[in-house]
Order: C-alpha cells, then structure tokens, then sequence
C-alpha cells in the first residue's frame, strides 16, 4: 500500500503516521512547481484542498486547479503538494482536506 502526503508549501499535513519515516532527507525544492500565489486566511474564511481531483476552493468559490501529484522513485509514497509563496492563517479560519485516497 502507497503512503500518502498533503504538502501545503512549507507546513505539511500527514495523511498517514507511517509517512514521515518514508520521506526523512527527502526534498521539495517549491521552484520545481507552479505557485498558487498567496493563501491568506482570516476570520471566518474556509480553504478546503481535495487531494484526489488536485484542486482547492476559498470561501466556496468554484474549485481552482492547483495541485501536483508526486511519487517517490521507490513508488511506495505519494505526495500531493498545493506550493503557495506565502501562507497567512489568523484566528477562525478552518482548513480542511477532502480525499479519496488511501481509502478503505
């Protein structure tokens, strides 16, 4: 069975505990891939990240494409990385993560 990742630029969501000993030395290097500008979260907003169609959606806009799906060279894990240049989440904003994958 693959593991799974969820990569948000640099703060990461496991999405399996057995994950992390997979991905130690490992790199993301951001400028490899697309950037989905900034994400700037606060009070009541919502960000929510499907990790199976590789989208994302604010405040319930219309799904936006944006992820990139990655496995290692060892096909055991695969990660799904939505890169941002910046981040900002303040008090009451929700994140969530929606996904088929890894399901049983």
């Amino acid at each position: 069975m693959k593991k799974r990742l969820f990569f948000v630029s640099l703060i990461s969501v496991l999405m399996t505990g057995l994950a992390m000993s997979a991905t130690v030395g490992s790199r993301f290097d951001p400028t490899d891939y697309s950037s989905n500008g900034s994400l700037i979260l606060e009070g009541s907003n919502k960000v929510s990240f499907n990790t199976t169609d590789l989208t994302y959606t604010t405040n319930g806009t219309p799904a936006i494409s944006g992820g990139t799906n990655i496995t290692s060279d060892s096909s055991n894990v695969e990660v799904c990385m939505f890169n941002f240049d910046s981040i900002s989440i303040i008090g009451g904003a929700s994140v969530t993560i929606q996904s088929k994958k890894g399901a049983r």
